[in-house]
């Protein structure tokens, strides 16, 4: 057990290290970058790196984007823009701005056809409406919506053959079937996104997140501790 915990532990110093590194090149890219668009385009990376752990550089660089882009011809970087600032409304819970955000990438992405963009849209837009539902009376709704697009992310994903973008959907997939308390159905997804990252040789934190919410079916709803703890 020991040995366990201090595993658990080193790993977020492990993915700390790693964020700052790609933070830091990031910046120094941004700092060197001599046409507009390309730091439009740093600025908007900079802003997903720094979402989830400091939101004033969050929306300072988004900021930045939007100045630079008002006058770029360049439509990919135009969509790519608010399916960052969707991204970042949703880590700070206003779900329903972030849905509406993330509907304006939806659109200029099917514009261009951007497969790639139309399913990485569906897919936080999917986690957007799953997190919308929380605990409130309303989670079937908001569950029956997150997996309306989860499938959408799914289909654009399989035809661009992502397979960490499938593995990200068949992890979605899973914890809005557990909260509906569909556990085989979410035992059946996590399954899936497994034999996908075994079949493309993927070994990182996705796959880790799948076994990790696999072990959570086996603990909670088949009582196989034995696996539960394999699976960690």
């Amino acid at each position: 057990m020991t040995k366990i915990l201090l595993f658990l532990l080193l790993i977020p110093y492990s993915i700390l290290g790693q964020h700052n590194s790609t933070i830091d090149s990031l910046t120094m890219a941004f700092q060197k970058a001599k046409d507009e668009d390309s730091k439009a385009k740093l600025a908007v990376e900079l802003a997903k790196f720094y979402n989830r752990n400091n939101t004033d550089s969050a929306s300072k660089y988004l900021s930045i984007g939007k100045k630079l882009t008002i006058e770029s011809t360049n439509n990919n970087l135009k969509a790519d823009l608010p399916l960052a600032e969707a991204n970042y409304l949703q880590n700070l819970t206003k779900y329903s701005e972030s849905v509406k955000v993330y509907e304006a990438a939806i659109a200029l992405y099917e514009k261009m056809n951007n497969l790639k963009g139309l399913a990485d849209a569906y897919n936080f837009s999917g986690v957007t409406y799953k997190k919308q539902g929380g605990d409130n009376q309303r989670v079937d709704a908001y569950s029956k919506k997150a997996l309306l697009y989860e499938n959408r992310a799914l289909g654009y994903y399989s035809k661009i053959n992502d397979a960490e973008g499938l593995m990200q959907v068949y992890s979605n997939f899973g914890i809005i079937y557990r909260d509906l308390h569909e556990y085989p159905k979410a035992e059946e997804a996590y399954l899936k996104g497994i034999k996908i990252a075994e079949d493309a040789r993927i070994e990182n934190h996705n796959l880790g997140k799948l076994k990790a919410n696999l072990s959570q079916i086996y603990l909670d709803f088949y009582k196989n501790y034995d696996k539960a703890v394999s699976l960690l």
